[in-house]
């Protein structure tokens, strides 16, 4: 009979699949300033989706001398459809930089008592490191029975327990 008729429809595509995120775990060591700065590329280890991934979000990107150890980074993977996934790694911050120990030769007077004990500021100024130090010195406490030149031996500690040490003359006088 020929007859015939056409209609149009629209065929809505969705992508609902999510990204699969892939993370992978990092050892990553401060610089001279103490900062490690990492991207997201650091620790994504092939996120995939089956319509591209399109952005790769991580929610810490600098880490510094209060975060020696593991630390738990988030990478959000998404798709150009607005789907996400994510997943952990753990960003092991490393002090690899010891300490220097800047000791330089004193003169120190007693006190009104015949004591004296200096400081590792006293005896090792120039000292530095790129997440902060401590001292501890063996010698330094002083009496009338030690007026002459005497040595003091200094340890500079980091938060990383790495150590530098350096001898001062310290001439002590009355």
């Amino acid at each position: 009979n020929g007859n015939s008729d056409t209609c149009t429809t629209a065929v809505l595509v969705q992508d609902i699949t999510p990204p699969t995120a892939v993370c992978t775990n990092l050892n990553l060591s401060l610089d001279s300033n103490g900062l490690a700065v990492i991207t997201p590329l650091d620790i994504d280890n092939g996120s995939s989706d089956n319509c591209g991934v399109s952005n790769l979000q991580i929610d810490t990107d600098t880490l510094d001398c209060s975060t020696l150890g593991v630390n738990t980074v988030f990478l959000t993977v998404s798709d150009p459809s607005g789907n996400v996934d994510s997943c952990l790694s753990s960003v092991n911050i490393i002090d690899n930089s010891p300490p220097v120990a800047g000791c330089t030769d004193v003169t120190v007077y007693l006190d009104n008592t015949g004591n004296l004990t200096v400081t590792g500021n006293d005896v090792a100024p120039n000292s530095s490191d790129n997440c902060g130090f401590t001292f501890s010195l063996i010698g330094g406490t002083f009496d009338c029975n030690d007026i002459g030149s005497n040595q003091v031996f200094v340890t500079v500690t980091d938060p990383g327990n790495l150590t530098a040490s350096c001898a001062s003359n310290v001439t002590v006088a009355d």
